[in-house]
């Protein structure tokens, strides 16, 4: 996990990193996802706990960028977008979503898809546009 102060170095270096590929053509991507993301409340010994609702970016020239995919949710303890009352956000996202969408663009038929994501017909829609 990077602590929130080097998360300026670590968009720095991605947004090197793709103005370094940029002559290999406009289909080069990457991506940065977790599967989990942390409680906003600390636990009892000052760590935080596993929750949902991760943020992952991608970014590269197949990438539609500039813009949120998903609700970004209310930064509230107990407020709606919590699960509980230690800040664990109800993702509006579904990493099933993001993981078929990288998948199509890597060349994964509908078929593929379902056989590696059996969860990904709860969602709509299944491919969220990003590439």
């Amino acid at each position: 996990m990077v602590p929130i102060r080097e998360i300026g170095w670590v968009l720095s270096e991605e947004i090197r990193w793709s103005q370094s590929t940029k002559s290999s053509g406009p289909n080069h991507g990457k991506s940065c996802i977790s599967d989990f993301s942390r409680n906003f409340l600390p636990n009892t010994g000052g760590g935080t706990d596993h929750a949902w609702g991760s943020h992952p970016f991608v970014i590269g020239g197949a990438v539609k960028g500039g813009q949120i995919y998903g609700t970004m949710p209310t930064l509230e303890l107990s407020g709606p977008d919590d699960a509980s009352d230690l800040g664990r956000w109800i993702p509006t996202i579904a990493v099933d979503q993001f993981a078929a969408t990288l998948a199509s663009w890597f060349g994964a038929d509908a078929s593929a898809l379902a056989a590696v994501l059996p969860n990904l017909a709860a969602f709509s829609p299944a491919n969220i546009g990003f590439i």
